[in-house]
């Protein structure tokens, strides 16, 4: 891997990553696995875990890969973590009455996730999918989930913006009601 006498690593015939600070973890064991099944199978195989521990894993491979510029598997990674938040929806809520949580899409989301996907650049299909998802609770609770973080996390409320203006161009307003398209399950829901 590195020419012998020009390094220490190829000296010593290895070679460590370390994450730039320890609170932001971007090379992780897992993350650094899916980066050598990506390059050299051209797919990605996730063990079995916890749907927010998947979400983590998936978000430290894209970061993982863009810190190094592998390119290519950003539409893949993004639709794993939105079939991951579509399987694992909110549990029915009654108070909702026979519809679904307006924060159905961001049950298995964490604060943290949203962090670490708004450091991807700019135009990211992660970013995009997380601001689509955020779209419901925008429009249908008085505070959604990550109320703060919309606020708080550079970029996101941006995208959030584009992402409702989209959904926006598409209301069907009846008599009482008025309904949108929720862009990641593509129900037709109405806004409270």
């Amino acid at each position: 891997m590195f020419e012998e006498g020009k390094f220490k690593e190829g000296e010593e015939q290895s070679c460590d990553l370390e994450p730039i600070d320890d609170s932001d973890k971007v090379v992780t064991t897992q993350s650094f696995d899916l980066l050598v099944q990506w390059i050299y199978l051209g797919k990605l195989a996730f063990p079995s875990m916890k749907p927010e521990e998947e979400i983590t894993m998936a978000l430290d491979f894209a970061r993982l890969a863009d810190m190094v510029e592998v390119i290519g598997m950003e539409t893949v990674i993004a639709e794993h973590i939105k079939n991951i938040i579509f399987e694992n929806p909110a549990p029915i809520d009654y108070t909702w009455g026979s519809s679904r949580h307006g924060d159905s899409n961001m049950f298995c989301v964490l604060s943290q996730h949203l962090k670490s996907a708004w450091k991807l650049p700019d135009g990211h299909p992660v970013r995009k999918l997380f601001a689509a998802a955020s779209v419901e609770g925008y429009l249908r609770c008085d505070k959604p989930k990550f109320y703060q973080e919309i606020r708080d996390i550079p970029g996101f409320l941006a995208d959030l913006l584009y992402e409702t203006k989209k959904v926006l161009r598409n209301l069907q307003s009846f008599s009482s009601e008025t309904h949108f398209i929720e862009p990641i399950s593509k129900k037709e829901l109405i806004i409270t």
